[in-house]
């Protein structure tokens, strides 16, 4: 069912949408039956055990109809805890820090959702944490774009012909050739952005934080290539030790999960990954707190980091096991629109048969190739 046909149903995150929430019930009946009662075949009876709410963050709100969403602040903004922007600040990334005594205490939703049935109490912990939005799509770009801006406001990234000056415009373009000689001659790739400017780094002035709307993949590359930078022999001072220990904290913890197995981490791995997050996390937040107390608008403090923190104490609860689970198992980096053959397929069916159309097409697709017919 294609969006355009149901969201003028939507009545907000807590309300939910009724379109929506009578597809979600027909599939609570169905998913409870084959947990409860399985799914008979010639081999035996398989159950099968729904365990987590995937996706984005307004899909797992509008889902399970959550009160508090990243939407929400300076008001309670997490589904799994109390934490907001004022008495029980979401930003605080210390081992005391006030909400983690709230974590699990209140349920995220006033009007039941249905997924609610496939849990015990309706709980948080149904949702999962994706790692994919949280992070490469979330804070870890957040920081980035931060980042780049930062450098060029300490004045790096100087042309080598004074002819063309110095300004801002210039000095973006420098750090951009810096990072695509980077990602073409050491990464053997290219990235997907192709240029860097005022707009797309959301820097057009003084008082504008930098946001940016970068694919997630060109994270992995920027971030690799802002470790490589801050590692060249500048003179060293708080900003440059903080950013470069952030950029390894968070680079550090993303390989660590990405080598790990699929769904567990050993412990020791589980430490390795913790500790990176503690850099993280940590010097993340001593950037965002120096830069304002100098009155500079850079590093925003967003609701993600706190839902990454969420991870990391995940993690920490579970280190006592032989198996932890890997946060990445949640992350649901796949494409969201049709791409490919799927995307030819697409095409052709009228738009309002066009969902159900495709995964037809697609089946019969499949057949013809694992026949060899294609």
């Amino acid at each position: 069912m294609g969006h355009e046909s149901y969201r003028h149903f939507n009545v907000g995150f807590e309300c939910g949408n009724k379109v929506l929430d009578t597809l979600m019930a027909e599939f609570t009946t169905a998913a409870r039956s084959a947990m409860e009662t399985g799914i008979a075949t010639n081999h035996g009876t398989f159950f099968l055990c729904f365990v987590c709410l995937e996706g984005d963050l307004p899909a797992q709100a509008k889902m399970y109809h959550c009160k508090r969403t990243f939407l929400s602040v300076p008001h309670p903004m997490c589904p799994w805890c109390g934490a907001d922007g004022d008495t029980i600040p979401f930003t605080d990334v210390r081992a005391g820090a006030s909400w983690k005594a709230t974590v699990g205490q209140d349920v995220p939703w006033t009007n039941k959702p249905p997924l609610a049935d496939l849990t015990t109490n309706g709980e948080a912990t149904f949702l999962a944490k994706d790692l994919f939005h949280i992070v490469n799509l979330g804070i870890g770009r957040t920081f980035l774009c931060s980042a780049i801006c930062f450098l060029i406001y300490l004045g790096h990234f100087i042309p080598s012909n004074p002819d063309i000056g110095r300004s801002i415009p210039v000095r973006i373009n420098e750090a951009y050739a810096d990072f695509k000689h980077f990602v073409k001659h050491i990464m053997n790739t290219t990235p997907h952005v192709k240029h860097w400017s005022r707009e797309n780094l959301g820097w057009k002035g003084p008082r504008d934080m930098p946001q940016v709307t970068f694919k997630a993949s060109d994270t992995y590359l920027i971030l690799s290539w802002l470790v490589d930078y801050l590692g060249r022999p500048f003179q060293a001072n708080n900003y440059i030790n903080n950013m470069l220990a952030c950029a390894h904290g968070l680079d550090d913890f993303l390989r660590r999960c990405a080598k790990a197995d699929r769904v567990f981490m050993t412990q020791t791995e589980a430490r390795g990954a913790v500790k990176s997050l503690d850099e993280f996390l940590i010097h993340y937040v001593r950037l965002a707190s120096d830069a304002n107390q100098e009155g500079l608008v850079f590093f925003n403090l967003t609701p993600k980091l706190h839902y990454l923190d969420h991870i990391r104490l995940e993690m920490k609860g579970q280190l006592a096991n032989q198996r932890i689970l890997n946060p990445m198992a949640f992350s649901t980096a796949m494409a969201e629109d049709y791409v490919g053959r799927a995307s030819v397929i697409s095409r052709t069916p009228h738009q309002l048969a066009m969902p159900l159309r495709t995964a037809q097409k697609w089946l019969i697709e499949t057949r013809l190739r694992w026949r060899g017919q294609r």
